[in-house]
């Protein structure tokens, strides 16, 4: 079992990933169902991705064994200019994708489930010779989170809930000493455990429920490795040597209430709706500064990079529509709001202002077997700073994004 959960590990954090979807790098495509919804699905019923959007919903599949799983494919484009708008940039980093799976067992009035996603990302590259690039080159940050969950109903309502256990790891290209051009990438990974917790009322044609998932922060350890050959005077200041930094995560709690033209099941008939609404509220607060520590102590004991983000809530609808007992159309819309204030805006996370996007999906149904398939268009939002203190770097941001998603599923 540790063997084969290490392997696993490796593979979901060996996929390539593109900046994030969701305020800062929050990833809310957690299935393809789910997502071509406009990110709702807290009171829909459709497969095991319920591991995820709402534990407490696992009872409402059918009894036995569901398995749920896909991958997404990221394309995004963001774009700098200086203030005065005479030095442009445009990031350079190719299309990425990122798997998802999950399995669940309903035993009735129970149930268990587990799977594999990754819910905090980002992936950006400016570049080796843009103005900014003693800030950031590249970066990459991979979260992956296996929840292991259970559930029970009573009546019209259920509970669900149960442990996350977490992943990650970061790696950052940037010029260390824009003098001399001098490199540095720094690379880091580690684990931890957080929890999680979800409540479901289902009154028929009227449902609400709730999913909570706790902050936590990843203790890294890794290495900095400064390529000083062209300039072998600054070996000795520019050492390589092992890192550590602490990353933090926010806590996510996600409210939901729908309407659904049926009372039960997963609405694959014909003519049947439902639209549901709901607010995701994180607390990016918590991600104040990020301070990485070297262990040889050079070129300094520590370098601090200041976040102060704040709080943030976002907003969406979706929902779907049945053509037939085996065909849904799906669609939604989601606002999500920046915890970025402008003078902390950077090149990191390039968003000041929030995303707009609008979600559009698919879905086909063939006795036991699920096909699904989801598209998003994703703008954000221009923003700008003047001055940042953790990089000095004033300018304007602007980005865009599309999203493919598939999925698959298989219940007995």
């Amino acid at each position: 079992m540790k063997t084969l959960r290490f392997l696993l590990t490796t593979l979901f954090l060996s996929a390539s990933l593109s900046v994030s979807f969701g305020a800062a790098f929050h990833t809310g495509q957690t299935s393809a169902s789910y997502t071509g919804q406009g990110q709702t699905g807290v009171t829909f019923f459709d497969n095991a991705g319920l591991v995820v959007q709402n534990p407490a919903a696992m009872t409402k599949l059918n009894q036995g064994m569901h398995f749920y799983g896909g991958f997404t494919r990221y394309s995004t484009t963001f774009s700098y200019s200086d203030l005065d708008g005479g030095n442009s940039t445009e990031t350079s980093h190719p299309a990425a994708v990122a798997p998802q799976g999950y399995a669940l067992y309903n035993g009735g009035d129970w149930a268990v489930g587990s799977g594999l996603y990754l819910p905090f990302n980002s992936g950006i590259e400016w570049g080796k010779t843009w103005t900014g690039r003693d800030v950031l080159g590249k970066l990459s940050l991979k979260t992956l989170n296996q929840p292991v969950v259970g559930s029970y109903s009573f009546g019209d309502m259920s509970v669900g809930g149960g442990l996350n256990f977490i992943a990650a790891s970061v790696r950052l290209e940037r010029i260390a000493d824009k003098s001399t051009e001098t490199p540095v990438v720094i690379g880091a990974t580690g684990q931890t455990t957080g929890w999680n917790s979800a409540f479901l009322y289902d009154g028929g044609n009227i449902s609400g429920g709730f999913v909570y998932n706790s902050a936590f922060t990843i203790s890294g350890t890794g290495n900095a490795n400064f390529d000083t050959s062209s300039a072998p005077a600054l070996t000795d200041t520019f050492a390589d040597g092992g890192v550590k930094a602490d990353l933090k995560y926010p806590s996510t709690l996600e409210i939901a209430g729908s309407y659904k033209s049926f009372t039960s099941g997963d609405g694959y008939q014909p003519g049947a709706f439902a639209v549901e609404f709901g607010i995701l509220q994180s607390s990016w607060s918590v991600y104040d500064e990020i301070v990485i520590k070297f262990d040889k102590k050079k070129p300094s004991e520590e370098s601090k990079i200041v976040k102060n983000w704040k709080d943030v809530m976002d907003w969406k609808i979706g929902g779907f529509y049945s053509l037939s007992e085996s065909i849904k159309l799906r669609g939604g819309f989601y606002k999500a709001a920046s915890p970025i204030e402008p003078q902390y805006l950077g090149p990191t996370t390039p968003d000041g202002n929030g995303k707009n996007s609008i979600f559009l999906g698919f879905g086909f149904k063939a006795d036991a077997l699920l096909l699904d398939a989801a598209y998003i268009n994703s703008t954000t939002l221009p923003s700008e700073t003047s001055s940042s203190p953790e990089n000095g770097l004033a300018g304007k941001y602007s980005g865009s994004a599309t999203v493919l998603q598939f999925g698959i599923g298989y219940s007995f």
